[in-house]
């Protein structure tokens, strides 16, 4: 069926008037045949629950939006949608935004900050979350989740994730047995066993295979196109690369197509030959709307050779795409090509993971990837089908194309019939693994809802994994009793016949910390209290070897170099030397990560880290979110165990780090729209403090390297209103209270675990 095949009129929903104007106002007459049955069922009307299984691109997120608005107009409420990733939020809280604010509904973004009581969120009538953040909401309890009218939990299939998936289970499960009157809508694509996850839940389930562009797959090989329907269709390969003949051949036919690459630098090399070619075939106003996109991301962060070989692509027309990118530099490029100013983008897997950039052509050039200690291997069904499920744009394409590139007729053989023409895989539950087991246990115990462990196997049973593997059950117990019993003997668990969390259990809850990373912590602390000195690095790697730090792989040539420095200070480490080979090459990796973080806090460019260490921009970033939020933690529990010299000593590592500067350039951080790069730049001139700043003409400072005169300005009447607030302070002091140096910037962005971003020069 084409895109424009529809069964409904928006006229014809049973839905708020109210409703029917605001989707007309956007351009929407007509619903697609799965969006038709999904809104015609009795989920309208009732408080019946419903999942939702149809391909990428159906309109899943449209039927959500009419969910969302018609419950709150019909019974008030708070809606909460839920995505597994950040930059998902990001996007569905946009989209939300747009058509819920009109109808009268305030629309708020949170993510990050786990240690926050969320009651500010109360003042809001939508919430748009990750899992895990919303998770961490439940186990606090805030007043207002007792007005939870619907949630919508969108891509839940990630519940098949080993990563994100226990998450979600946990939180989906909280939600039918602590608010049975909230309404559950859970969105997915296509999955197996999607009947069995809605009957779980609870919930009446349309499942379709339509699609509002059809869908052609199939493999190139020895300048033939085979497709699953039998066609086929000879293309020469003109630029001895596959994927760059058929990227060509997308540009050629009017379309834009996405290249998936298994590697970074696979990525990297597929946006740079792809873009020699297509300069080429680029018509002039192409050209110049590509050198200005290159001129416009020149100007956003640091100079490092990945955004110089950035640039250089975007000017030809085509663009990466991988976490290793700045996330400013991941936006640019995703508006660029959603807006047809870029033609081609290669991108690793991730950017298949939810995000909407559907192209025409989906390129496709492995189906393979490397697995840690087991070589490469082949992805999952779901993975290929969401790479292919870009393909094709509403509204503007008749039919999209999904090719993958194969090296040899066995290969192609096999591609056929075990992807092209096969079901995805049934998800299946990842619980019953144990860090999940023992954040789960202890969150439990916290929150009150279990107070032994035959509540805490009640629990487990009303899960998936419960619902699936009754027999898991029994071999379940074993593992509830053991982790029971570890959580005793160090003590977050008072050692009585009722579970009871002690103050440090209860704490390490709250702080949504695996029980693991928090003994790993408390020891490391108590450690540091025999020491004379502990210098940073130590703490960094104290965090950097817990089970929450997602660590840096080593490469080989840096693994002589980094035993060495460890070796160079081995009574300074805050964790025991590991003795097998497994832990040794983790402690490797959590040094390496320490490294990198303590260089970035002292100031080391961006491009000078990156090279050494074989990271990118977006690894950094995430890294440093991440240890901002271990730090955040180590605090807490120092604060606790009364380990003051350590807690004062991490506050101002923290501080540093989130900034990524030294300490004589924390006060100018401090001031709105300076980051490292211009403190630096401004403390080397003369300017060390508010206090120079402040006495300073906006002349003075337009003559500094990133300063315009909007920005001098503002920098300088905030600067003055920092010492007019001190001055006051010194003034009138007021006994026992914490006056605030400036005012709290009303964000739905968390503190915690979010790192001050660098300048953008641009920004001025």
């Amino acid at each position: 069926m084409r895109w424009n095949s529809v069964i409904m009129r928006v006229d014809a929903l049973t839905v708020d008037k109210a409703i029917k104007k605001q989707l007309k106002k956007e351009g929407i007459l007509e619903l697609y045949p799965p969006q038709a049955e999904a809104l015609e069922t009795r989920f309208l009307v009732s408080v019946e629950n419903l999942v939702v299984a149809i391909p990428t691109a159906s309109g899943k997120t449209l039927i959500a939006k009419i969910a969302i608005a018609q419950r709150l107009l019909e019974q008030g409420g708070k809606a909460i949608y839920l995505t597994p990733l950040r930059a998902l939020a990001k996007e569905k809280y946009d989209e939300l935004r747009r058509f819920l604010e009109p109808l009268g509904f305030r629309t708020v973004l949170t993510t990050g900050d786990y240690d926050s009581d969320d009651g500010w969120l109360g003042g809001y009538d939508v919430i748009v979350t990750t899992n895990e953040k919303f998770d961490s909401i439940l186990r606090r309890k805030p007043g207002w989740l007792e007005s939870l009218s619907i949630l919508i939990s969108d891509e839940v299939h990630f519940m098949g994730s080993k990563d994100r998936g226990p998450v979600l289970e946990i939180v989906l499960t909280q939600i039918q047995r602590k608010y049975p009157a909230a309404q559950i809508l859970a969105l997915s694509a296509t999955i197996k066993n999607a009947t069995e996850i809605a009957e779980w839940l609870n919930a009446k389930l349309v499942y379709s295979e339509w699609r509002p562009v059809v869908l052609k797959e199939g493999v190139y090989f020895d300048e033939i196109i085979s497709y699953s329907n039998g066609e086929e269709i000879a293309l020469e390969n003109e630029f001895g690369e596959p994927y760059i003949t058929l990227a060509i051949d997308a540009y050629r036919l009017g379309g834009q197509a996405l290249v998936f690459a298994n590697t970074r630098a696979s990525a990297e090399t597929s946006a740079e030959k792809i873009g020699r070619a297509l300069k080429k075939e680029l018509v002039p106003r192409e050209l110049i709307v590509a050198k200005e996109l290159a001129k416009e991301l020149e100007r956003i962060g640091e100079d490092t050779q990945l955004k110089t070989r950035l640039v250089r692509c975007v000017s030809m027309g085509t663009a990466f795409h991988h976490a290793g990118l700045h996330y400013k530099h991941r936006e640019l490029v995703e508006t660029a090509f959603r807006e047809n100013k870029l033609k081609v983008i290669a991108a690793t897997p991730t950017l298949a993971a939810g995000i909407n950039i559907p192209a025409r052509v989906v390129i496709i050039r492995s189906l393979t990837r490397y697995e840690f200690g087991y070589g490469n291997a082949w992805i999952p069904v779901m993975e290929y089908k969401q790479m292919a499920g870009r393909a094709g744009r509403p509204q503007y394409d008749s039919e999209g194309e999904a090719i993958v590139v194969a090296l040899n007729k066995r290969t192609r053989d096999f591609i056929v019939d075990n992807y092209l023409n096969a079901d995805v895989e049934p998800i299946e539950s990842k619980l019953a693994v144990e860090p999940v087991m023992r954040s789960l246990i202890l969150a439990l115990v916290v929150t009150g809802d279990a107070e032994s462990a035959e509540e805490i196997l009640d629990f487990i049973e009303k899960t998936f994994l419960g619902y699936t593997f009754q027999s898991a059950i029994s071999y379940l117990e074993a593992q509830v009793e053991r982790i029971i019993k570890f959580l005793k003997q160090n003590a977050l668990l008072k050692r009585t016949d009722l579970l009871e969390a002690t103050k440090l259990g209860r704490r390490v809850s709250e702080l949504y910390l695996d029980p693991l990373s928090a003994i790993t912590i408390k020891e490391g602390l108590k450690r540091a209290q025999t020491l004379v000195e502990v210098p940073n690095v130590s703490y960094l790697h104290l965090i950097c070897s817990t089970p929450d730090m997602r660590t840096f792989f080593t490469r080989k040539k840096e693994e002589e170099i980094l035993d060495d420095q460890y070796q160079e200070m081995l009574s300074y480490w805050l964790v025991d030397y590991p003795e097998a080979q497994e832990d040794y090459v983790f402690n490797l990796q959590a040094l390496k990560t320490a490294l990198v973080l303590e260089e970035w806090m002292e100031e080391i460019s961006e491009n000078s880290i990156i090279l050494k260490w074989g990271v990118g921009s977006g690894d950094i970033i995430s890294a440093v979110s991440t240890a901002d939020w271990l730090l955040y933690a180590a605090e807490e529990i120092s604060r606790l165990l009364s380990y003051e010299n350590s807690r004062s000593q991490l506050e101002m590592l923290r501080e540093r780090l989130k900034a990524g500067v030294r300490e004589e350039l924390l006060e100018l951080v401090r001031l709105p729209g300076i980051g490292r790069v211009r403190a630096r730049i401004l403390y080397n001139n003369g300017y060390p403090s508010p206090h120079e700043i402040a006495t300073a003409s906006p002349r003075e400072l337009t003559r500094l390297q990133g300063f315009g005169e909007k920005l001098a300005k503002q920098v300088i009447k905030a600067a003055k209103k920092r010492v007019a607030d001190e001055d006051r302070e010194l003034e009138e002091p007021r006994d026992g209270e914490l006056i605030p140096i400036e005012e709290p910037i009303a964000s739905s962005e968390a503190s915690v675990g979010e790192p001050i971003l660098d300048d953008y020069f641009a920004s001025d």
